[in-house]
């Protein structure tokens, strides 16, 4: 039979450097740029066509199983390793050991669950190998010691002295002799030796060395981002952003954040909504550094908001309901400011601008971007219930929305464009609107509800992330019991002196007009279209 690598990846660490993300979330489902870290690494071992796995798992690590299990179960052969005891590295790779079939495997590569390598060189098993990286600060890590050859000679551990060669050893590690590696290992837990009071992997590469060559690879600045501590992960969460998907985002030396793009008209209206913003009110987004309003040239430059995207949070964090409970009021104290100032200026804007009529911005809206009779069809069902799309349509274009008062709106108030600083325990929103029917502040603030009922109520964040299975039947989403949050949100909606049928209605026409902009995507199409019904459908038969 022929032989292959086995993958062992470490994920039993709380984080203990990270306790304001891992508190009640797996280091390794800390997310970076919408998904867990863990999905990084087994995206990237799909993409290698690496097949098997071991998942050494201990603190939520539920949490780690359901999600791996959800998406990933049917593209990877994957075993999960429990670790009791959080005894450090050496002891998690030696659990591993145990389930190894010699006769399956020829060889070993180990990833580390809190880091995300940016290169497929690591990929290349020509020989064993220990990746590297140049660093500045030596004394926090384990250094490797190489000849002129790059083949490691030591291994000093966090030392004190500056050393000859300051390349730390980063988290990849691949040994192509099996047998020598279980030895190896082995050895190092039967020797009892440990440093820091944990077993660490330095002392089974030691051991492996006394009878094997092993290589340095050495990797380039962007090739490799560490996410083990609170500062490395918000630093590197910008570079690795940049580096991998953005192309009209980029960030400065001194925590400012560029934005442009190819349709100035957005990037003025943006720049516009800033600039208008009440200075009371602006502890509530970013301070406007820089900007530029010609057209070809419409660029802006914010401050960098520390923190989190409460799209990360909710898909990912597993934050308590009491932590979501704060965050919700506070969007709703934000909500309360906008709505209150607004009222106190009611007649000032009403002499400038017209009134905002947000009846009429919907049907402006569907006529626009979807035909009705062709998106939806005569009948449906959806996870066994069996909507009446003709009736929902024709209470559709009934529904009739009171009128609003005129006040300050953000416009795009989903969880992606919310920031939350857990140190300050603070929000920030960034990317607005800034156009409402000609208005650049003044919308109707039931709209920024609705975007957020979009999130907490319609699921949009799963679905735009892709943690959804479509079956014959309907579909089925990765995510954490949240009811409670919605009968929260419910509340906050009753609190702010809206109509929860209004909020729905407007959350199911935005789920409509945002069908043909996914036209990219069938699955996400499909899914918005099925929430739209549901929404529909609760609010015509909600007594």
């Amino acid at each position: 039979m022929n032989k292959k690598v086995l993958t062992i990846i470490p994920a039993a660490g709380r984080g203990s450097r990270m306790l304001s993300l891992t508190e009640n979330c797996a280091k390794s489902m800390i997310p970076v740029a919408n998904k867990p870290l863990i999905a990084h690494l087994l995206d990237q071992l799909i993409e290698n066509k690496m097949e098997d796995v071991f998942i050494v798992v201990g603190y939520q690590k539920d949490s780690i199983i359901n999600y791996v299990d959800t998406f990933y179960k049917r593209k990877l052969n994957i075993t999960y390793i429990e670790q009791t005891e959080l005894l450090g590295l050496g002891y998690a790779i030696y659990l591993a050991n145990k389930q190894i079939d010699v006769l399956k495997y020829d060889s070993v590569f180990i990833m580390l669950g809190d880091a995300i390598f940016n290169t497929n060189e690591i990929f290349k098993f020509n020989y064993s190998y220990v990746a590297c990286k140049y660093v500045n600060d030596f004394s926090r890590w384990c250094i490797a010691v190489k000849d002129s050859n790059n083949y490691l000679e030591e291994l000093l551990d966090k030392p004190k002295d500056e050393p000859k060669d300051k390349l730390a050893l980063i988290g990849a590690y691949y040994f192509d002799d099996i047998d020598l590696y279980l030895r190896s290992v082995n050895k190092a837990i039967d020797s009892g030796i440990k440093i820091r009071n944990e077993f660490q992997i330095s002392t089974a590469i030691e051991n492996y060395l006394k009878e094997k060559r092993i290589k340095t690879l050495i990797l380039g600045e962007d090739d490799w981002f560490d996410f083990g501590e609170l500062s490395e992960y918000n630093r590197n969460k910008k570079k690795f952003n940049q580096s991998r998907f953005f192309n009209n985002i980029c960030y400065g030396d001194n925590d400012t954040v560029f934005k442009s793009s190819s349709n100035y008209h957005k990037i003025q209206k943006e720049i516009m909504w800033y600039l208008a913003l009440p200075k009371h009110l602006r502890k509530y987004c970013p301070s406007l550094v820089e900007y530029n309003l010609n057209d070809a040239l419409a660029s802006y430059a914010t401050e960098y908001c520390v923190g989190n995207s409460l799209q990360e949070m909710w898909l990912y964090n597993n934050l308590s309901f009491e932590d979501w409970s704060r965050i919700l009021y506070k969007i709703f104290e934000m909500i309360t400011n906008f709505k209150s100032n607004s009222i106190k200026s009611q007649i000032t804007v009403q002499k400038i601008i017209p009134r905002f009529n947000l009846k009429i911005f919907l049907e402006k809206q569907l006529k626009e971007r979807v035909s009705l009779n062709e998106l939806f069809e005569n009948d449906i069902i959806i996870n066994g219930i069996n909507y009446d799309v003709n009736n929902l349509l024709s209470n559709l274009k009934e529904f009739d929305i009171s009128d609003n008062e005129c006040q300050i709106c953000h416009g795009d108030l989903v969880f992606s464009n919310i920031i939350y600083n857990s140190s300050l325990d603070s929000i920030k929103v960034i990317d607005p609107r800034g156009d409402f029917c000609g208005n650049i502040l003044y919308g109707d603030i039931r709209y920024d509800i609705a975007k957020l009922a979009q999130c907490i109520i319609g699921d949009y964040d799963y679905i735009v992330n892709d943690l959804f299975i479509l079956d014959d039947n309907g579909y089925k989403i990765y995510k954490e019991d949240n009811d409670k949050q919605q009968k929260l949100f419910d509340l906050l909606i009753k609190e702010s002196g809206c109509d929860r049928k209004e909020i729905l209605f407007i959350t199911a026409i935005q789920f409509i007009t945002m069908i043909p902009l996914h036209a990219e995507n069938k699955d996400h199409q499909t899914m918005m279209k099925y929430k739209a019904i549901e929404l529909l459908s609760e609010v015509f038969n909600e007594e």
